[in-house]
């Protein structure tokens, strides 16, 4: 039998249902005006939002379970199983942690507020999403997005990241991480970050690459930066990209069109391609 309970905390307005399922495959919808918190349990359960604003939570537990939010912002955690979870038009937050998970955002194509997020412990694609931020967590290494501007973070592993076509930050972590940078106004940076997106002190983490499909100077605590080929509307090659280095030993590497490549101060290795390129040495050789 499912149960349902009043939890009534000391603050009243952090009042909330609960709703317990069964072993058995439930169908769970919430109360319509009230904060709902819906445990699934065993089953392949479907869990659902009442008609109102309020946040609510789910967690669908064991087996494979169908989790639908509101029109507030929700928290999704489908649990153990492949899972299918469905937001709303404000901001929500998804846990995925299984490859047959499926996350649809059922609000217009457009950003919202910019608020969605999906913490991810294994690899993910939200580039047919209007999904804004990824953290990648535990053994996740693939993070890509979409046309809007994300936010995507990387965990322990040797993370490769791939923010799309819109204006991205892309955050590393500890380990060697890849850096796919697509438009000319991305940034790819190495500070930590903790399980709430707030960003903690810069540290240096692994042997981090950027792999620049514009002009690019590399932040502080990444070492390699490579230029990539880029086609013209026309078919053509662009040429005249720029690489920077940092203060790090540097592996600065030019595409196949005329580069300009500078290591800036450090122990530098410069590397042109296949054309007439200029080379920018913070100092004097032989000083």
């Amino acid at each position: 039998m499912i149960t349902v309970t009043l939890r009534l905390p000391d603050s009243p307005s952090d009042s909330y249902y609960e709703w317990q399922g069964t072993s058995g495959n439930d169908v769970i919808t919430g109360f319509s005006g009230r904060t709902n918190w819906l445990f699934g349990n065993d089953g392949d359960d479907l869990l659902s939002s009442g008609r109102g604003e309020e946040r609510d939570l789910f967690f669908g537990g064991n087996g494979n379970d169908t989790l639908k939010g509101g029109l507030g912002g929700d928290r999704l955690d489908g649990g153990l199983g492949s899972d299918l979870m469905m937001g709303g038009r404000e901001d929500d937050v998804y846990y995925v942690d299984d490859a047959g998970d499926v996350v649809v955002e059922r609000a217009a194509w457009l950003p919202t507020s910019g608020g969605d997020v999906v913490f991810s412990s294994v690899d993910f694609d939200f580039s047919g999403l209007a999904i804004e931020r990824l953290a990648l967590t535990g053994s996740a290494i693939y993070g890509t997005g979409n046309r809007f501007s994300n936010l995507i973070v990387g965990g322990d592993a040797d993370n490769i990241l791939d923010g799309g076509r819109g204006i991205d930050t892309l955050i590393g972590g500890d380990g060697d991480d890849t850096y796919i940078l697509r438009h000319a106004q991305d940034t790819a940076t190495e500070p930590g970050i903790s399980p709430n997106l707030t960003f903690l002190e810069a540290t240096l983490h692994g042997h981090d690459t950027v792999l620049a499909y514009n002009s690019y100077r590399l932040m502080l605590g990444i070492e390699d930066i490579f230029l990539q080929e880029v086609v013209g509307k026309t078919g053509e090659l662009v040429g005249g990209l720029t690489a920077f280095g940092n203060n790090l030993d540097n592996l600065v590497v030019g595409n196949s069109t005329d580069n300009n490549i500078s290591g800036r101060t450090g122990n530098d290795t410069l590397t042109g391609g296949g054309g007439a390129d200029d080379f920018i040495f913070a100092d004097e050789l032989g000083a």
